[in-house]
């Protein structure tokens, strides 16, 4: 047979060639003529020509690729064999052991047991598997025997290993990674060992994608999983000490300063231009009204929920005073429950809940490992926000391992993108330095690689539902990731958290400031001539 052409394609080949012997060698086919058959005609009319071909293959004798040629009184090739072939451990390793034949003429042949696997599993032989380290998926200890395997995926192997009858050896790629498509078609990390046959199969968190299944075959998935977004927890605020003032932002502030100064010159004016009550003398017509100063300082009394000496008599000011109370109220009481979050609470300027936000926040640089499907979903993405991630993955560093990530995340200016399991697992160890988005993307099933066709990945795929039918995978699961962590303040013993001189030393600070600025005005006061400063600055009651 000649190489390089699958034997499908062969045997089409011979089959167009017999074809065009016979039809070029039977002088009963006219030479470039054809008439068209109606196939829903009824009765069917056959083609004129058909029985003259089907006789002319009957006496053919000829070569072609796939051997000698010649056809049986029902039309079959009489020349078609096929090798049955089975999976078998040879000098510790696999290999295709011809076990069967089935020919036309003979039928099925059978020489050994063919689906010897079903019954006592793999034979004891020995698999070389590929996995990295991706905790709590796969961990990787070192003891005095070397480097020794455990975790959430090794659970899963030991227990094929004892169901299907097999031993493996676990080996790590060379290149550190899971495995993605080069730019050139061909496929790095375990993916790629695996597509070559230079493994048996992979396990790990392997997310099945379509760019994969390409190169490799997938178990069935033994969980779903998404893509989670890790970052720095945010540590205490350095301004602290003024958070008092947090609970507005800095337009707000400005709105009420300039509300006091506002309505303590529209009540001057109501003053001004009310009429004099009846009961006021001549001599005492204006002694009722007030002036700017006791204005702004009665507005900015109430707004400290103190009053003033007295009230204006006038209908319309007094209106706008109670107006002013009721604002007063709204504005107190909003100021008064936000402080208590933002004394007890650290809060992020600006939170990171979503791929979105990470795409928009320029303080954020997102890290993926290179030779992941992770990696090769932005690299391929079309969106703007995965356009904009994949900008800045490329302008930060180039990454193969989860530690060497949490590293640069401690930082506080990178945040990583891996699986969320592994994301959740960090966390809850971790929790007071790591932090996870409400938010993840790109969810998938999870599942072990194989290589095109293998025979393995069925009964594979089956072993791991049988897993999941006996809660052996929940199981597992719950013993790798913990269902609480100590951050977890939620319980009846939590406390509330103490302040200290750190968090409420803003208004003693303000007080001596204010308290020196009155030194200041007694001493001028002191110095100025008495009678002048007088009639300035006082108060009329």
């Amino acid at each position: 047979m000649v190489p390089d052409i699958k034997p499908k394609d062969a045997y089409l080949i011979d089959a167009l060639i017999a074809l065009a012997n016979i039809v070029y060698l039977t002088e009963t086919v006219e030479k470039n003529s054809s008439e068209s058959l109606n196939c829903s005609e009824s009765p069917f009319i056959p083609w004129a020509y058909g029985e003259p071909v089907m006789e002319g293959l009957r006496k053919l004798k000829s070569s072609g690729l796939t051997g000698e040629l010649y056809f049986d009184a029902d039309g079959y090739n009489g020349n078609t064999e096929h090798e049955i072939l089975s999976l078998r451990p040879v000098d510790n390793s696999t290999d295709f052991i011809p076990v069967g034949s089935w020919n036309h003429a003979t039928g099925l042949q059978v020489d050994m047991e063919v689906f010897r696997y079903s019954a006592r599993g793999f034979n004891n032989v020995t698999f070389i598997i590929g996995t990295k380290e991706a905790v709590p998926f796969v961990r990787v200890n070192t003891s005095d025997e070397g480097r020794v395997y455990d975790g959430f995926c090794v659970d899963i192997l030991n227990e094929l290993a004892l169901q299907l009858n097999f031993r493996y050896r676990l080996v790590e790629p060379l290149d550190s990674q899971w495995g993605s498509q080069e730019k050139n078609g061909s496929f790095n990390g375990i993916v790629g060992m695996v597509n070559r046959k230079e493994l048996d199969f992979g396990i790990g968190p392997f997310g099945i994608t379509a760019e994969r299944e390409r190169g490799i075959d997938f178990t069935t998935p033994f969980m779903e999983d998404g893509i989670g977004i890790v970052m720095k927890r945010p540590t205490e605020q350095s301004n602290k000490l003024f958070r008092m003032f947090q609970p507005f932002n800095g337009y707000v502030w400005l709105a009420i300063g300039a509300s006091v100064t506002v309505i303590g010159l529209g009540l001057f004016f109501l003053n001004r231009l009310t009429p004099p009550p009846l009961d006021s003398d001549a001599s005492g017509r204006d002694s009722w009204k007030y002036g700017f100063k006791e204005s702004l300082w009665l507005i900015f009394a109430s707004l400290m929920e103190q009053g003033g000496e007295s009230h204006p008599r006038g209908v319309s000011s007094r209106m706008i005073l109670a107006f002013w109370w009721l604002f007063t109220i709204l504005i107190v009481s909003s100021y008064t429950a936000n402080l208590a979050a933002f004394l007890t609470v650290t809060i992020l300027d600006k939170p990171i809940n979503t791929l979105e936000d990470l795409a928009n926040n320029d303080e954020i640089t997102p890290l993926v490992k290179t030779g992941t499907n992770i990696y090769s979903l932005f690299r391929a993405g079309t969106t703007d926000v995965y356009r904009e991630i994949w900008r800045k993955i490329q302008d930060g560093p180039r990454l193969t391992d989860n530690v060497e990530a949490y590293e640069y995340v401690r930082s506080g200016e990178y945040a990583f993108m891996v699986d969320k399991a592994q994301l959740e697992y960090l966390v809850k160890r971790n929790c007071q330095t790591f932090m996870l988005a409400e938010e993840s993307f790109n969810n998938a099933g999870v599942g072990f690689v194989f290589p095109e066709d293998s025979p393995m990945v069925d009964d594979v795929s089956f072993q791991i539902i049988r897993m999941q039918e006996a809660g052996l995978i929940e199981r597992w699961r719950q013993k790798w990731w913990p269902t609480s962590d100590t951050c977890d303040t939620s319980g009846p013993a939590s406390q509330a958290k103490r302040l200290g001189l750190d968090s409420t030393g803003g208004p003693f600070i303000i007080f001596a400031i204010a308290a020196s600025l009155a030194c200041i005005c007694l001493l001028v006061e002191v110095i100025l001539p008495q009678s002048s400063l007088s009639e300035q600055i006082s108060f009329q009651q």
